[in-house]
């Protein structure tokens, strides 16, 4: 589990449940700093179809974007967990469960019916404003939340059943 009393730590917000992969690495504020969470790198593409293939390599690279901190300073990933498409979903879930099983970190799955998502504004379209993903996560980690990886399930059609889980 991650420490933010001391040096940085960071959180990862991903999105793959549209056409678009939209991702953002933030710095999570240590303990008696504004509770805001401060935007490093991140993406918003439209990648369709070439989501599955072309996340993982996005994901390294702004990541190396970021200073490339050691993984084991990622305090939670937060996932959307749709609903959307289905395979882009899973390539999001699938790459959040991982990550927080790997390294043991907090994995906050978020039904964007749960959020207003915004749009990319500006001239630069490479700077997403889906924070509201991340500020959610950040809320609930702040409250002592630490949803395991295994309670990250996507959301598929119309069903919803809060907290990013599945309806029964």
């Amino acid at each position: 589990m991650v420490s933010v009393s001391g040096g940085s730590a960071w959180c990862l917000g991903l999105d793959t449940t549209g056409q678009r992969l939209r991702v953002a690495i933030t710095e999570v504020p240590a303990h008696g700093e504004p509770p805001i969470l401060r935007y490093i790198v991140g993406c918003d593409r439209p990648l369709g179809r070439e989501t599955s293939a072309l996340a993982h390599p996005i994901l390294q690279e702004l990541w190396e974007q970021a200073g490339n901190p050691p993984w084991s300073t990622l305090a939670f990933v937060a996932v959307a967990t749709g609903p959307g498409s289905f395979t882009g979903t899973r390539v999001g879930v699938v790459s959040a469960r991982t990550l927080g099983q790997q390294l043991g970190t907090a994995v906050f799955a978020i039904a964007e019916a749960d959020l207003i998502m915004g749009e990319t504004v500006g001239e630069n379209s490479e700077i997403p404003l889906f924070l509201p993903l991340l500020e959610e996560a950040w809320q609930r980690w702040q409250r002592g939340d630490r949803p395991s990886w295994q309670d990250a399930y996507p959301l598929y059609g119309n069903t919803y059943g809060g907290e990013g889980k599945p309806s029964p």
